[in-house]
């Protein structure tokens, strides 16, 4: 997502009075209290928070093992193994 995407997503939240009361709170106190002022911070902090959101997701996504991965390799483990070790045996005639 771009930068104008996050600021996009939070002034439509703004507009439909999805506000963080937190974030607004803060807002208003760096705004010193102007009204107008206040919209546009909250606007610019919620975009940051949203930005912020997104960008941890993805970094736990990408961190997040390929479960499929795992699980063929536990399933087929048991089967290729012995294969593998009998036929060492044979190429190596150790059968006694």
């Amino acid at each position: 997502m771009t930068d104008k995407s996050y600021y996009k997503i939070a002034e439509e939240e703004f507009e439909s009075d999805k506000i963080i009361d937190d974030l607004m709170l803060k807002a208003r106190s760096l705004s010193s209290g102007d009204q107008e002022k206040s919209k546009w911070i909250y606007i610019d902090l919620r975009a940051k928070d949203i930005e912020e959101n997104n960008n941890s997701k993805l970094l736990h996504n990408e961190n997040k093992p390929n479960l499929i991965k795992i699980f063929l390799i536990l399933l087929f483990f048991p089967i290729t193994f012995p294969y593998y070790v009998i036929k060492y045996v044979m190429k190596h005639d150790l059968t006694g």
